[in-house]
């Protein structure tokens, strides 16, 4: 009967439904698509529906396919070119915009309908539907996309693919040869407004973008699709439309919203119509929460929804649809879209190996899972309510012990479900006490494969940031199910404190009854299927469960982490529903300080702060089936800093050698280490066969466990093999010696053995002696690590298996001479293995394993304590069989005392990063200086210019010529053997880190330029031996304060553009937090990857983490004023081993400026350990005292705005202490008159496009009639403006005119703005354009908000030159309409005359027109060209079409200009020579209005005259003689 009655239903269905032929059934479905997580460069058919409209054959713009013979654009991409439909050609299944393109089709158009309300000065209603002349054939190279239907809801942060062929940066005019695509999260419309000036962002469009910018469509992409994935099919969200420049922050791109116009379309498409679906969003919109001046107030909001809420009668209707879609079209290969290929990861996660999980269950209904569940003791499981509520417990099965849920499971064990206790104040609106039990039919028998997991006990505390992992076998993205066979899934996410949930879903969606964890950039997350699973943290070797996977807004996305239900809250209401038997509580304790206390939002309540002590490890036991006779002794986490010493040993002085070091051992996970983690480990064989383990513990000594030798004691019958990681896979950097000697300990109990070999084996990074812990003390608490290889672990490989060993209180078990761990699993194999603890930045071994069959090593019921035998227990018999003990590193350079810690600190000196400082100093013979080569001109006027620099935005290889300064130092002799980086800073000085200095002699290295690859061709490679390394002298190799060293080439190096130097920023400079930054270098690309010989420079792009946040990440104290970090919090970007030495830079103004020397930092990309770089700045007055003649170009870099890190408190940290001080300029006058010099802006410190600040361009006026602004217009002598003749055709007579200067916005306040008559009115009258100059009533009193700008006449500005443009315009700049400044990149003109100047394309509006193009030239800024009336065929909008604009060059009005407006005005820069006198006297903060213009840069106007006149004197005495 229950076969008829879903048949009988899937016929009503059939009969409702009519979608015959619709696009529904195709759309969304690209085949390809295998990559949907990072990455820039599209693979081939990833997005089926992209097209390329071309003209003449060259790319203008994108669309979308959405049936078999129409195409959606952006109606600004025929309005602004003009070109009629017969001219453009639609290309589909397009990889390249040149080379072959098998997959790719042409079709001609017969129609272009651009909508009836499109606005070109609003960019509103930006939509155009284009109809081919005839249909496409369907492949998996070219499919329709779903589009957005009405009511559709993306809500902020809502993931979002963007693709085309446009240009790769803001400045670029070459489009990308290659489909490109980037992911970028949805900004709601509220903060969009925000963003661009209330009103400018209308219903009918849809932003996406990064706040901190760097992602982003850009011009060539316009018209291209924006599209979400939601149950497996695309839909598209929004067309590219416009934008402020391209990926600026705060600046997100503007989307035309497709859901607004299906109405239109399907009027203008009557057959074979597109498929809409409706996207919705869960949970609640962020942008709800924004608020900003002028934006009206939220009427509501809506309530969140579960990642899961199941029903039969739903999945009766999907069963149904999937029916109805085969019935309907039998003969389509892809009947239901967007199903692309099943990925293998659980929403950034990995496959979790059987038995890593035991306490995993999976809750079926017929056979199907559909949530997760934890076992809690034999008979119970905790899951999520809101898995249980729709369903009887008689249809239910728990599966435990599963792997799979396809295929075998041998280790599997089932049960029916006796009893369901949903909590009574489960509240399925709010998710609110989502938690359940479940107790099972009969008791599960415990195996390695099936064990309980400990709870979170009341009082728990997961502070912002804990580390947790989540398992289960859930879809790995929203609405993509797992791959067959459906493996078990792991994810390790951070903790999000519950202040900062709460401001992600909107106060008051997050409760004290849950716990938040997940990436704030997105990308690892529970999903669909997931449901009622544990979220677990290890504390002391025990694994606790802290949450329950509860709901969430989509799957990974940006600010939405996953919610868990908070497991500590339900202690009591557990042990009142399990009163026999009971779950083992355990409490948790977060250790320092809690960084979710300083999060603050609108409407979050402030936080009442209590003063806490936190131990370090507090374990509590409150389970009556779970006991330990042993406390934990608390113990305090001390940072310290190691370094590890060079491998490739190269100096021709003599390198002692240290024991404990590790240079590849940077993090630690268990499981499989990589190549070089534990280099003094030893496989002891026989017959080729694996026996036991072993350390190298000297140069040519191995030591292991007695036991193991007692099948032979033949030294003969015995090879130990060295820097192996694989018992049967590939082992590159395998030594294979023979035993001569082996000698044995005779104590009573355990004894050892040592094996002397042949020969001494080269030491590596991959073979290293361990320390001996003879005497050394590792408190309880401390983590240690064993290792070793046995079958059945680490795969069919048996790769070398790292297991954490957490040293215990031995309690009454054992005597002094012991050492106790926590449980480890030990093989036979493993016996002879090490215990390793790290100190002081080495490694110790403080004991060996001994073989597991032992009395002494058996898990104990009462405490899992495993106890060994203290190394110093056999401290004689090593003496007498090795001799002296090898020392490590660190005792060499400090006599601080030992301190047990976890936390490492390395230096980033390549695969040879280098100890602390040599066993023997480095001895430098200085050479003196002979012939040095003069140039004419200062380094500040060639640094920092990368002229084939033009991909700003992504990316991680770099372009040949990106970053012509940096330097690869590497080993004279041996090509290929780079440790670290370096910067050009002038013809003959490289600028780099000091603990890459000491590492060899400066007569050993080569510092090589213009290099592309380490090894490989080369063509624009520079390279020249050292002849002077200096170190600076108050280096501190413990703490790496100071870490900055010169280094002299033997001769100048020839500038050209793959080697040019770069800008240091001077004393003064401001570096804010999130300051945009960029490192580069040849460095490892993770944590233990070794640096490839055929490794390409790499780039990556991360904001400066200010001081006082540094501090509290690494330890306040640790960083220094001679530091600066940078990183992300989530970790992911940064340097690495390798990239030491070389530099961290910023852009501002078109020139690049090193702020910082790549200096160390815990591991690579860590979360919340940020790298750590010398601050260029706080030197340069040691640089200049090294560098006496060509001294490099140093420049004063202004962060704007406020430094965020000014905010940043944590324990320890002193507060901030503000002072308010003004500092007054006096300038010794004379009675001569101040001349009056141009292009001055003295409060031009940084621009960023789209609002410009008071005094940013204190030339421009507004020329208005009748109190409305008309054109814009520059101030270019002391009492005349240019502007466009065309803006005075409404009227030419003067009194109508008012030139309005020092104004900011149109409507707001203006307190340094004046108004001054026009008095006569000029006009040019050339061919074409003209120009109008326009004579003022009086002179206006020169002020940093008033200023001439000069007149570029004869100046050339390169291709590439950043300018700029500005100007008031009606729906910019807000209610206020705020002066808007635009970015112009002066492009190639082609084929125009050399009378105009060009542009990349630019967004002008009418009121636009008389305004400037402004570059800078020297410290002055000029006016290139004045701005035209933009026309249909040349502008509009910031839209994405890839174009130029055209203008006159100022030059072409050289005679006219003289004529009306007299002698120009020359800069300051070719004026004045001398510098002001500075008083710093602090006095009252007063407006202070001056003809005297001082800047910061070197440039007194006060005297210039004065210097004049000195040298008119002086060049006519010259004639006398």
């Amino acid at each position: 009967m229950a076969v008829y009655k879903v048949i009988c239903v899937a016929t009503v269905l059939i009969l409702l439904i009519q979608e015959s032929h619709s696009q529904l059934h195709v759309c969304g479905q690209p085949p390809l698509n295998t990559k949907i997580v990072g990455g820039q460069e599209a693979s081939a058919g990833s997005w089926p529906w992209q097209v390329s409209l071309q003209h003449s054959g060259n790319h203008f713009c994108g669309g979308s396919l959405i049936n078999s013979q129409w195409v959606l654009t952006a109606a600004h991409c025929f309005v602004i070119t003009g070109f009629p439909a017969s001219s453009v050609t639609a290309v589909l299944g397009l990889q390249t915009l040149s080379g072959s393109n098998p997959n790719a089709q042409r079709l001609a158009l017969s129609q272009v309908i651009v909508h009836s309300n499109y606005n070109s000065n609003t960019n509103d209603n930006d939509i155009c539907l284009l109809q081919l002349a005839s249909a496409v054939t369907f492949t998996s190279y070219i499919q329709p996309v779903c589009l957005a239907a009405p009511g559709s809801t993306f809500y902020n942060g809502t993931d979002s693919w963007v693709t085309g062929w446009g240009v790769t940066s803001s400045g670029s005019v070459t489009v990308s040869q290659t489909l490109m695509e980037v992911e970028i999260p949805v900004v709601g419309n509220r903060q969009c407004n925000c963003d661009y000036g209330i009103g400018s962002i209308t219903n009918n469009m849809i932003c996406a973008g990064l706040s901190a910018g760097g992602k982003d469509s850009c011009q060539g992409d316009s018209g291209g699709p924006m599209v979400s994935k939601q149950s497996g099919r695309w839909i598209q969200s929004g067309i590219v439309s416009f934008g402020n420049q391209c990926a600026l922050p705060n600046f997100p791109g503007v989307y035309t919203r497709v859901s607004q116009y299906q109405s239109w379309i399907n009027s203008q498409i009557t057959s074979n119509q597109p498929g809409f679906i409706t996207y919705t969003s869960t949970g609640i919109d962020g942008d709800l929460n924004v608020s900003c001046a002028g934006i009206p107030p939220v009427t509501s909001s809506p309530p969140p929804t579960s990642i899961f809420s199941p029903s039969s009668l739903a999945l009766l209707l999907t069963a149904s649809h999937q029916l109805l879609l085969h019935l309907h079209h039998p003969t389509q290969p892809n009947v239901l879209c967007g199903q692309p290929p099943l990925n293998t990861k659980i929403v950034g996660g990995q496959e979790a190996s059987p038995g890593s999980w035991p306490w995993q269950v999976s809750l079926q209904y017929s056979g199907n899972h559909f949530c997760g569940g934890s076992l809690i003791n034999d008979q119970w499981v905790l899951t999520a309510a809101h898995c249980t509520t729709w369903i009887s417990p008689s249809f239910l099965h728990v599966c435990l012990g599963l792997q799979s849920q396809e295929g075998p499971n041998p280790n599997q064990q089932s049960r029916t479900i006796e009893q369901n206790i949903v909590h009574p104040s489960y509240d399925s609106q709010r998710n609110d006490n989502d938690v359940a039990l479940l107790k099972l039919s009969s008791p599960v028998t415990f195996t390695d494969y099936v064990l309980p997991v400990c709870l979170a006990a009341s009082g728990s505390t997961f502070y912002n940031g804990t580390g947790t992992w989540v398992t289960g076998w859930g879809a790995t993205a929203s609405g993509v199910h797992l791959p067959s066979p459906q493996n078990l899934m792991e994810v390790e996410v951070p903790v999000v404190g519950n202040r900062q949930c709460n401001c992600d879903y909107g106060v008051g969606t997050i409760t004290s009854n849950m716990i938040c964890a997940g990436l704030s950039a997105g990308g690892k997350d529970s999903c669909q299927g997931d449901s009622g699973g544990p979220m677990v943290s290890k504390q002391g070797g025990r694994w606790i469960q802290s949450g329950i996977v509860s709901f969430g807004n989509g799957c990974a996305l940006p600010n939405y982490p996953g919610i868990y239900t908070r497991v500590s809250q339900y202690q009591s209401w557990i042990n009142s529903q399990i009163t026999s038997n009971q779950p083992g509580f355990i409490t948790y304790t977060s250790t320092g300080t809690d960084g979710d206390l300083s999060v603050s939002c609108a409407g979050l309540p402030p936080v009442t702060t209590t003063s806490t002590t936190t131990n370090l490890t507090t374990t509590s036991l409150s389970s009556t089936s779970l006991s330990t006779d042993s406390t934990s002794t608390p113990s305090t986490l001390t940072t310290t800093t190691s370094t590890n010493p060079p491998s490739i040993i190269s100096s021709t002085l003599y390198q002692p050698v240290f024991c404990g070091q590790a240079a590849l051992n940077t993090r630690i996970l268990g499981g499989n280490p990589s190549a070089g983690m534990w280099p003094w480990m030893v496989s002891l064989q026989r017959n080729g066969s694996h026996v036991c383990g072993g350390t190298l513990v000297a140069v040519d000594s191995v030591l292991s466990d007695a036991s193991c030798i007692s099948s032979s004691s033949k030294p003969s019958d015995w090879t130990a093999v060295l820097g192996l990681l694989s018992q049967y896979g590939s082992n590159p950097n395998q030594v294979s010696l023979n035993v001569t000697n082996i000698t044995l300990s005779n104590l009573t109990g355990s004894n050892i053995a040592v094996l002397h070999l042949a020969s001494q084996p080269t030491l590596s990074n991959y073979i290293q002696p361990i320390c001996l812990g003879d005497g050394q003390t590792f408190a309880v608490g401390s983590t240690c690590w064993a290792a070793g290889w046995s079958s059945g672990r680490g795969g069919v490989e048996e790769v070398l298996q790292e297991t954490q060993a957490t040293i215990a209180d031995c309690g009454n078990l054992s005597t002094s001479d012991s050492i106790c761990t926590d449980f480890i699993a030990l093989d036979q194999e493993d016996a002879g293995g090490p215990i390793m603890c790290e100190q002081d930045g080495s490694w110790f071994q403080a004991a060996v394993l001994t073989p597991p069959s032992k009395s002494s090593t058996a898990r104990t019921r009462a405490a899992h304590v495993m106890v060994f035998t203290r190394m110093s227990v056999y401290g004689e018999f090593l003496i007498e069989t090795l001799g002296t003990f090898l020392s490590p590193a660190s005792n060499m350079s400090s006599n601080a005392p030992t301190t047990t810690t976890n936390t490492v600190l390395t230096t980033r000196g390549g695969t040879a990063a280098q100890a602390h400082f040599l066993y023997l100093h480095v001895v430098i013979f200085c050479l003196t200086f002979s012939f040095f080569m003069l140039y004419a001109y200062s380094q500040s006027d060639v640094c920092g210019l990368a002229t084939l620099n033009t991909r700003i935005i992504g990316g991680q290889v770099a372009s040949e010529g990106n970053w012509p300064w940096l330097a690869s130092l590497q080993l004279t002799g041996s090509p290929g053997s780079h440790f670290c980086g370096g910067t050009l800073i002038t013809n003959q000085w490289v600028l780099t880190a000091a603990h890459c200095a000491v590492y060899a002699a400066s007569n050993s290295l080569t510092v090589f330029l213009g290099l592309q690859t380490l090894t490989g061709s080369n063509p624009n490679q520079q390279s020249q031996t050292v002849a002077q390394s200096i170190v600076h002298q108050s280096y501190d190799a413990k703490t790496l304060d100071n870490d900055i060293a010169l280094l002299r080439l033997s001769m100048p190096v020839t500038l050209n553009s793959y080697v040019s130097p770069v800008c240091l920023a001077a004393s003064g400079s401001t570096f804010y937090s999130n300051t945009d930054s960029w490192v580069t270098g040849w460095g490892s690309t993770g944590n233990g990857v070794p640096i490839p010989p055929t490794q390409t420079l790499m780039e990556v792009e991360v904001p400066v983490v200010g001081n006082r946040q540094c501090n509290c990440d690494y330890g306040v104290g640790r960083i220094t004023s001679n530091m600066i970090c940078a990183g992300l919090s989530a970790g992911g970007k940064d340097s690495c081993q390798g990239d030491s030495g070389g530099p961290m830079v910023s852009k501002q103004g078109g020139r690049w400026t090193q702020s910082g020397i790549v200096s160390f930092g815990k591991g690579c990309a860590l979360p919340n350990y940020p790298g750590v770089y010398t601050r260029v700045s706080q030197y340069q007055s040691w640089i200049k005292s090294q560098i006496t003649s060509n001294q490099p170009g140093f420049i004063t870099y202004t962060s704007t705005g406020t430094d965020g890190d000014l905010s940043v408190s944590c324990a320890g940290l002193p507060p901030v202490t503000t002072t308010s001080t003004t500092t007054t300029t006096t300038t010794t006058t004379t009675s001569l008159p101040t001349p009056v010099v141009c292009g001055q802006a003295a409060l031009n410190t940084r621009i960023l496009g789209g609002n410009s600040s008071a005094g940013m361009w204190p030339w421009m006026v507004s020329l208005q009639r009748n109190g409305s602004h008309v054109c814009g217009g520059t101030l270019v002598a002391v009492d005349s403006v240019l502007s466009d003749a065309s803006c005075i055709t409404s009227t030419s007579k003067p009194s109508d005119w008012t030139a309005v200067l020092g104004l900011l916005s149109q409507y707001g306040s203006n307190p340094n703005q004046v108004s001054l008559n026009v008095t006569n009115i000029t006009l040019s009258n050339l061919t074409g354009s003209n120009v109008a100059v326009l004579h003022l009533a009086s002179q206006p009193t020169l002020s940093n908000y008033i200023q001439p700008i000069c007149l570029g006449n004869g100046i050339t500005f390169a291709v590439g030159s950043i300018c700029w443009a500005a100007g008031w315009s009606s729906g910019r700049g807000g209610v206020e309409e705020i002066l808007q400044e635009l970015q112009a990149t002066i492009a190639d003109c082609g084929s125009t005359t050399s009378n105009s100047i060009c542009t990349e394309f630019i967004s002008l509006n009418q009121a636009d027109a008389g305004g400037p193009i402004m570059c800078k030239q020297d410290g002055s800024w000029f006016q290139a060209a004045v701005l035209t009336l933009p026309t249909n065929s040349s502008t509009t909008r910031s839209a994405r079409s890839a174009a130029i604009l055209t203008f006159n060059t100022i030059s072409n009005y050289k005679a006219f200009l003289s004529e009306t407006v007299g002698p120009l005005l020359s800069p300051a820069s070719v004026s004045s020579t001398t510098e002001t006198v500075t008083n710093s006297t602090a006095i009252s903060s007063t407006a202070i209005t001056t003809n005297t213009i001082t800047t910061t840069r070197g440039s007194a106007a006060a005297l210039s005259h004065w210097i004049f006149l000195h040298l008119l004197v002086f060049t006519t005495c010259l004639h006398f003689f």
